[in-house]
């Protein structure tokens, strides 16, 4: 048998969802330079949510043990900051989420796959009193809370993606993948406005067209990562609340790699096995 033309015609014939075609790599501060990539975009006027959606697709990269690596952050240092951050400081190998000085863990699942794509949503809904984390379409914690709303999220000073509000922590910042970012800032939704179970049993992407841009809301932001000159655009449907585009700005990234990246993915599309391999 022709194994690898098997395979090839296996995976081009299986159903792995919505495409998406562009993830960000992102490499944490080599050495503890803090010379990382990262994404950030100035808040100029603080802002609350009774509920707030965070849907992300990632996969870890080069984590050393004893280090928290951020993936997102809005507000001030220390504990007035909203956090999301990859926990290795104790080998524990979870995501956390913090807003104010409130932790909330992942208490049942470590994510230590260094091959895997993971999809991560972190849902809040202050009318209902419920935090709710989900791991590729799995409800994994949920924690009942009282009826405030969110501040750290929306706070007066830099949303940023790959690194931690203070910037003197250079070890913090995000060393992995990246792909399909979604923030939602006044709407509270599960996974499955993400992503679907197919007929193997896996969980993969699924069309986000119905979103619209009053569920995305005022601060709310969907950064798919597909151009070298924009990679912080907010792609998110405009109009209503979410008046205008909340656009980040790129530091750190070699945009001249990105561009090579998307002429490869272009050039290889018509190929079933190159053009996956360039893929998400």
């Amino acid at each position: 048998m022709d194994y690898a033309n098997y395979w090839a015609s296996a995976v081009a014939t299986a159903d792995l969802g919505e495409p998406i075609d562009q993830s960000l790599r992102f490499i944490g501060g080599l050495g503890g330079s803090g010379n990382g990539g990262h994404l950030s975009r100035a808040i100029t006027t603080s802002s609350t949510t009774a509920a707030l959606t965070i849907s992300f697709w990632v996969k870890l990269g080069s984590i050393p043990s004893g280090y928290n690596r951020n993936i997102f952050s809005s507000g001030t240092a220390g504990t007035e900051s909203g956090n999301i951050s990859y926990d290795m400081s104790s080998d524990e190998g979870y995501i956390r989420f913090q807003d104010t000085s409130s932790f909330t863990p992942f208490t049942t699942q470590k994510l230590r796959d260094f091959s895997a794509w993971y999809h991560i949503v972190y849902r809040f809904d202050a009318a209902n009193q419920y935090v709710k984390i989900y791991v590729n379409g799995s409800e994994h914690l949920s924690t009942s809370i009282a009826t405030s709303a969110r501040t750290s999220y929306g706070a007066t000073s830099p949303m940023q993606i790959g690194r931690y509000a203070d910037s003197g922590y250079p070890n913090s910042y995000w060393d992995g993948y990246l792909a399909e970012w979604n923030m939602l800032f006044g709407t509270s939704l599960g996974p499955d406005s993400f992503g679907r179970t197919n007929d193997d049993g896996v969980w993969v992407p699924k069309s986000l067209s119905d979103l619209t841009s009053n569920q995305y809301g005022a601060l709310g932001n969907r950064l798919i990562f597909n151009s070298s000159a924009g990679l912080g655009d907010d792609t998110a449907p405009t109009g209503g609340t979410h008046a205008s585009a909340n656009d980040f700005t790129a530091s750190g990234f070699d945009t001249g790699d990105v561009a090579m990246y998307s002429a490869g993915l272009s050039a290889n599309a018509g190929g079933t096995m190159n053009s996956l391999a360039n893929a998400f």
